[in-house]
């Protein structure tokens, strides 16, 4: 069933589906969906892979092969949305030479949301490239994209509000779809009249967060009820053998603060994702501030520190993504006009406020430490004993991130940031779990139980490592008598045919 694209006769009904994301990674989602008779080349998602793991020269091999897309070919870019390993090549369609002509769709959100973030990540490329080519001059690089090319992906964004009917061919049509993950987010409804007799849909989940009673802070719930009728679903699997273990993150900040804060007068660091997860830290924080009065008597400040993380926690507090891109309990918690919040936005005042030794709590991206102001405090106080680490969430392997929290379980506390060893003093404590992503029970229930059985025909499990991906399939074909046919994950480079 699985061939590369060039040996096989390709029939006019045929959905054509190619990986093009690292094999086995929970990074640089992007799908190639093809339906020719409708001369439709629709890329799912387009990020770039990132990992500490490898250095510059490594990771910029990796991303290059972005470029060798056939840019020219693709006639719509649907992006579910804006983090990094979904959005990131984006830019790349404003390189003139890769002549790309098509649309790119997400939702209203996530437009600013996204611009905002390849910015970012320009800026990240060609810092990294200048300190990779000055330590290493025979061996250059070059960034994949500029500022200038960041720049211009804001006028080729086309945004949408949820459920609009968009219609890419008079036979074709999109519907995005809240998935309770941040902001703007979606997963992606395919519908193909084949002709008058036949309709296919294809879902394509993003990264998602259905079926779970864990509160989303500024989402929307995934509605489980549209995908009901969907022949195709690509899933993700991020966490797809693991399960989230109950948490009161509200109780936990309390006791954290009162007893690291206040009693030892130490500094609390919390990396925090730029785009969303940054805002739940504080809403979480305010509700610990308005169970606590008495705290308001104490002068401790709680820093949020990035230039992306100022502008994403100015985009989620728009009164009109509020109203319509987030649950009314949401659309008026006052953390936009919280007055003990101080933002800091340039690298003077990070010196000048925040690696001194008094008490305060900064949030700091990128929340596993690969970049941004996070990765400079980092090597400023994992080094101290005052200091207090509490990552908000998940901490991917091969980061600064996760080598400090895997210190907790080590003697030699150890860890090499941007070349250079630190030895851990600051305090580590066991992480957060405020993941945006369904665990493995909610990801099973998601196709077992929304999707009609006597419709859906393939399952195709994608943005997963290996034990994730392969745990996903065993449970799927044992939930749902499926064959090995039917149930499936791709590698990078991979195509399959559907109908």
């Amino acid at each position: 069933m699985r061939k590369k694209q060039s040996s096989r006769h390709v029939r006019d009904n045929d959905f054509i589906l190619t990986s093009y994301q690292e094999s086995n990674e929970v990074t640089g989602s992007a799908f190639l969906l093809e339906i020719p008779k409708e001369g439709l080349k629709i890329l799912l998602d387009a990020g770039l892979f990132q990992s500490s793991a490898f250095n510059a020269k490594q990771v910029f091999d990796i991303n290059k092969k972005r470029v060798k897309l056939k840019w020219n070919e693709i006639t719509h870019i649907i992006v579910s949305h804006s983090h990094y390993d979904h959005c990131s090549a984006l830019p790349l369609t404003c390189v003139p030479e890769l002549q790309f002509e098509g649309k790119i769709i997400c939702t209203e959100p996530s437009q600013p949301l996204i611009s905002m973030n390849c910015k970012d990540c320009a800026f990240v490329m060609d810092s990294q490239a200048k300190a990779w080519n000055k330590a290493n001059p025979k061996k250059q690089i070059l960034p994949l994209y500029t500022m200038e090319h960041a720049d211009a992906l804001i006028s080729r964004l086309q945004g949408y509000r949820y459920h609009e009917q968009i219609q890419l061919t008079p036979n074709v049509s999109v519907e995005l779809i809240p998935t309770g993950h941040l902001l703007g987010d979606c997963s992606i409804i395919i519908t193909y009249m084949v002709d008058e007799w036949i309709t296919r849909r294809v879902f394509y989940s993003g990264d998602t967060n259905a079926w779970t009673d864990t509160p989303r802070p500024f989402t929307k719930q995934f509605e489980t009820d549209v995908i009901h009728d969907c022949d195709i679903v690509i899933c993700e699997s991020t966490y797809g053998c693991r399960k989230h273990e109950p948490m009161d993150v509200v109780e936990i900040l309390e006791k954290t603060i009162q007893e690291e804060c206040f009693d030892r007068k130490r500094v609390l660091f919390i990396p925090a994702f730029a785009i969303g997860r940054s805002a739940q830290v504080v809403y979480y924080l305010k509700q610990a501030w308005e169970r606590h009065p008495e705290w308001n008597k104490e002068n401790l400040p709680i820093y949020l520190a990035g230039k992306m993380m100022l502008q994403s926690f100015n985009t989620y507090g728009n009164s009109y993504y509020q109203e319509h891109f987030m649950d009314e309990e949401w659309q008026d918690t006052g953390i936009f006009g919280w007055s003990r919040i101080q933002k800091i936005d340039n690298f003077p005042e990070v010196e000048e406020k925040l690696i001194d030794n008094k008490p305060k709590i900064i949030i700091a991206s990128s929340g596993m430490c690969t970049g941004g102001y996070s990765t400079y405090l980092c090597q400023q106080l994992v080094g101290r004993e005052n200091v207090t680490i509490l990552f908000s969430g998940y901490v991917g392997e091969g980061t600064y991130g996760r080598a400090i929290l895997d210190t907790r379980d080590k003697d030699k506390k150890l860890v090499t940031i941007q070349g250079i060893k630190y030895i851990v003093r600051a305090k580590v404590l066991p992480r957060l779990c405020l993941s945006g992503h369904g665990d493995s029970t909610q990801l099973l229930k998601l196709v077992t139980q929304s999707m009609n059985q006597n419709k859906l025909k393939k399952v195709v499990i994608v943005h997963g490592g290996e034990e994730e991906r392969q745990y996903m399939m065993e449970q799927l074909k044992l939930k749902m008598n499926m064959d090995k046919k039917e149930v499936m994950t791709l590698k990078e480079g991979e195509t399959i045919r559907f109908f």
